[in-house]
């Protein structure tokens, strides 16, 4: 009889043991599934912020490109040679056989040449917009940096979050 009863006693430590076992592991198992879902939840929201500055740097060389055709435009109006600089007419070796009509700014037939006021209006709104658009430029620029920024932070915890699950593999 004290046979059995030591049998009886091992048999109900084993089974205590056994599952102890079994609730560490199934533990273990929902630790690691939460570990899981948190990567998953920051490589989405890592993929979101890729999108947004992907988006951002589009935006931003639509900007730049608007701002360098306004620079073109005012450095057209300005380059146009003072009175009285005007090359001679006919053939000379450095000019070729350039024409006065070559330099001067065209006018459109029938019309009249731009008041001074509304030339000066033009010059003022171009360079209202070249400012506009370096600022927006200034703007898209530091948010791309903090995009970038968020994306190091979220990088870096995936890999905290790796290297947690694969101690607990381990352990």
């Amino acid at each position: 009889m004290r046979f059995i009863g030591m049998g009886y006693g091992w048999s109900t430590t084993s089974s205590a043991f056994l599952l102890l076992g079994l609730l560490l592991i199934s533990l273990s198992a929902q630790a690691q599934s939460v570990i899981d879902e948190q990567i998953r939840q920051l490589e989405a929201d890592l993929l979101q912020i890729n999108q947004n500055q992907q988006n951002i740097y589009q935006q931003f060389q639509m900007v730049q490109e608007l701002r360098r055709n306004e620079l073109q435009q005012q450095e057209e109006i300005t380059s146009i040679p003072p009175m009285g600089t005007y090359p001679q007419t006919g053939a000379s070796p450095e000019l070729g056989s350039a024409k006065m009509s070559d330099f001067l700014p065209e006018v459109t037939i029938g019309g009249s040449p731009p008041s001074y006021e509304e030339m000066v209006r033009k010059k003022q709104d171009r360079q209202k917009r070249i400012r506009e658009y370096s600022s927006d430029l200034d703007r898209l620029h530091t948010q791309y940096q903090e995009l970038e920024t968020e994306k190091r932070i979220l990088m870096e915890q995936i890999t905290d979050l790796r290297r947690s699950k694969q101690q607990q593999l381990t352990q």
